[in-house]
């Protein structure tokens, strides 16, 4: 399972909230989930601290 998802599903996040919190459209966060399509760096940073994450946790490989 994609690691956004599962963090997103942890917290009780949808993924129009993270889009409303990050002011961008919840088709980015589909593609990023769905797709495997990479988030940009800048958009990680925001994702972290609304997640309370590290970057790694975002990436397949992190330890979460």
């Amino acid at each position: 399972m994609n690691k956004l998802k599962t963090l997103l599903r942890e917290k009780n996040i949808s993924q129009i909230e993270l889009a409303k919190k990050l002011e961008i459209t919840d088709a980015s966060v589909s593609k990023w989930i769905k797709w495997g399509v990479s988030i940009p760096y800048k958009h990680k940073l925001k994702i972290c601290k609304i997640l309370d994450c590290s970057t790694s946790d975002l990436e397949e490989g992190g330890d979460k």
